[in-house]
């Protein structure tokens, strides 16, 4: 026997008149917690790949034998500038979906 949920006086009920209206609503909440989670999944990308050049740089010039300075000030140069550039591809490239977005719903009204 299935029992009746109870359901508080402050919570508002959800109804669907369809299975299609569920539907549409879990969909549209995992396709939002899938977006963040490609971002933050990009943005540890960034984060990686700009460590990795930072570390790539720095190994070149102490075979180099440079100096310490010299190390340390191309080795964060390096790191920064590819952290930039990767922040600054993520920003375009979230904001022309957006923009494309848009302009389909635009287009379909």
């Amino acid at each position: 026997m299935r029992q009746k949920s109870i359901v508080h006086p402050d919570q508002l009920p959800l109804r669907f008149d369809s299975r299609a209206d569920l539907d549409r609503l879990v969909e549209q909440r995992a396709a939002e917690r899938l977006e963040a989670d490609a971002f933050l999944w990009r943005l540890r990308i960034i984060s990686i790949e700009s460590l990795l050049l930072a570390g790539l740089v720095a190994g070149l010039a102490l075979a180099a034998r440079q100096p310490s300075e010299t190390i340390v000030r191309a080795a964060t140069l390096a790191g920064a500038a590819c952290f930039a550039a990767g922040m600054l591809a993520l920003g375009l490239t979230a904001g022309i979906a957006r923009l494309v977005d848009r302009i389909r719903q635009w287009r379909s009204k």
